[in-house]
């Protein structure tokens, strides 16, 4: 027995058979179920944000420790965000408490490695989106301790 594979359409007033397409699946697509899917960030994203910004500063810290460059032990905070003190230069013209430029640049360094918990929108890879908070997360903490490194470098030059 073969099944009548058409379907009724209504053209103007009267009833017209068309042929269904067999090729249509009923079901969804696979492809937009996956872009479809929210993005969740693995509960050890913090774990991963510390993994790939920690070393950095340490890197730059046991630099200048080991060519003896530090003066007092509170200039390692340049290795966290020597960067965001170059913005900070405004502030230095009402004050000059290290303890100022310290709470800000740790609280900078602590909003980017809670990044990947701001960023929760949907995009065509959500794998590849993950990856690349890392590397930019990675890529903002060496940026910083780099710059430190060569801040304290420049006291002696």
């Amino acid at each position: 027995m073969e099944s009548d594979r058409r379907v009724l359409t209504r053209k103007g007033n009267e009833l017209v058979k068309e042929d269904e397409n067999l090729f249509v699946s009923p079901l969804p697509s696979p492809v937009s179920a996956l872009n479809d899917a929210p993005v969740s960030f693995p509960g050890s994203a913090i774990f991963r944000s510390i993994l790939v910004m920690l070393p950095w500063p340490m890197v730059g810290i046991a630099a200048c420790l080991s060519l003896s460059l530090f003066e007092e032990l509170g200039e390692a905070i340049f290795m966290f965000g020597s960067v965001t003190m170059i913005f900070l230069l405004p502030l230095a013209m009402v004050t000059d408490s290290m303890l100022v430029f310290g709470a800000l640049s740790g609280l900078v360094w602590l909003s980017v490695l809670l990044l990947p918990f701001c960023f929760r929108r949907k995009f065509i890879q959500p794998r590849f989106h993950v990856h690349t908070v890392l590397v930019c997360q990675s890529l903002f903490s060496a940026i910083q301790a780099g710059v430190g490194v060569l801040v304290v470098l420049g006291k002696y030059c």
